[in-house]
């Protein structure tokens, strides 16, 4: 007997093989009966990924950001994940305006397969309009900024580098201040990871910095032990580090 409910299972389960992007069932009347067509369209495959309108980043940078094998089947899911990972790869270098959409486009119907076209628009990049410290009193803002090479953008900063974000770049100048504080005897400081604020136009970013300095510390004594050839107070010269000092 003809069931819908066994039909739709049916339907069902040949999705379920992943193989298939449509999928009808049709009834054709038989002198005894009817006969129940099943009408697939197949998934086309992926032959090739290009990107289009890229210019701060290749190609080749971008394209690990989607892992479709040869002739591997599209999934959208898989296409959502590399264009979020493309946004971040952008973001990263400043690029909070950038634009993605794609299109799958079939140079060859025979052969059921299409070539995944990336658009691009990458827009301005976002520069950093002001650098805020909270918690440091023994070295003021000039200071902690002269240590770091990302800087404070102007109004005219959108004609030229300045002020440009790069979180990377940006990580490391969080190390540099540490460094910083340690050369100048603050063993204990904490520099805490920026708090990024982005404006609501996402022209401009502001970055606060949480410090604790802690206590600077100083040459209390200085010592050599272990298996020591020659005389100790003579190896000890070879150590600028003296008693009192920083």
């Amino acid at each position: 007997p003809l069931s819908r409910a066994a039909v739709c299972a049916d339907i069902h389960r040949i999705f379920d093989l992943g193989f298939f992007e449509d999928i009808q069932a049709l009834r054709e009347p038989m002198a005894d009966g009817v006969r129940v067509v099943y009408v697939v369209k197949e998934t086309p495959s992926v032959r090739s990924v290009k990107f289009v309108g890229n210019k701060a980043m290749k190609a080749d940078e971008l394209k690990p950001a989607f892992d479709f094998k040869d002739n591997q089947l599209v999934e959208p899911v898989k296409i959502k994940k590399g264009l979020d990972k493309i946004r971040s790869m952008y973001a990263e270098k400043g690029y909070y305006l950038a634009e993605l959409g794609y299109e799958l486009k079939s140079p060859d119907a025979e052969r059921n397969s299409v070539v995944l076209e990336v658009q691009v628009n990458e827009n301005r990049k976002v520069k950093v309009r002001k650098i805020l410290f909270i918690g440091n009193k023994v070295f003021d803002d000039a200071a902690l900024k002269g240590v770091m090479r990302t800087g404070e953008g102007g109004l005219l900063s959108f004609l030229s580098s300045s002020g440009t974000y790069n979180q990377e770049q940006f990580e490391r100048d969080i190390q540099a201040l540490q460094f910083f504080y340690m050369d100048h005897g603050y063993l204990d400081v904490k520099v805490e990871g920026a708090r990024v604020y982005l404006t609501p136009d996402k022209r401009w970013l502001y970055l606060t910095i949480l410090l604790e300095e802690g206590p600077q510390y100083r040459v209390r004594g200085l010592d050599i032990t272990g298996d020591i050839e020659g005389s100790k107070a003579e190896l000890l010269t070879k150590f600028p580090m003296r008693k009192g000092e920083v």
